[in-house]
């Protein structure tokens, strides 16, 4: 359920996390390069550490953030795009 993975974004450089059945906060930094793209890399994140129903993507992603290098955001979507080509994450926006 993609409602359960959800990244609020704060003004002054901090960043909170549902992440499946575990929470997380921690820090950001973008540096635009273009009008909807450029580099973000996240700092530590701390999260709770529940054990979350199979399959276990809270685990990977917590371990994915630090490896994020850059955004774009295109037809109201955010993508994370990981280093060395690592992949690419795609959230939508949540539905109010």
């Amino acid at each position: 359920d993609p409602a359960r993975f959800t990244l609020h974004f704060e003004a002054e450089g901090r960043v909170t996390l549902r992440l499946d059945c575990n929470r997380g906060s921690g820090t950001w930094q973008a540096t635009p390069t273009a009008d909807s793209s450029g580099s973000l890399v996240f700092g530590p994140i701390a999260a709770t550490r529940a054990l979350c129903a199979a399959p276990h993507l809270d685990e990977r992603l917590i371990r994915d953030l630090a490896y994020v290098r850059g955004y774009l955001i295109r037809d109201g979507k955010l993508f994370l795009t990981l280093m060395a080509d690592g992949g690419i994450y795609e959230w939508h926006p949540q539905r109010q």
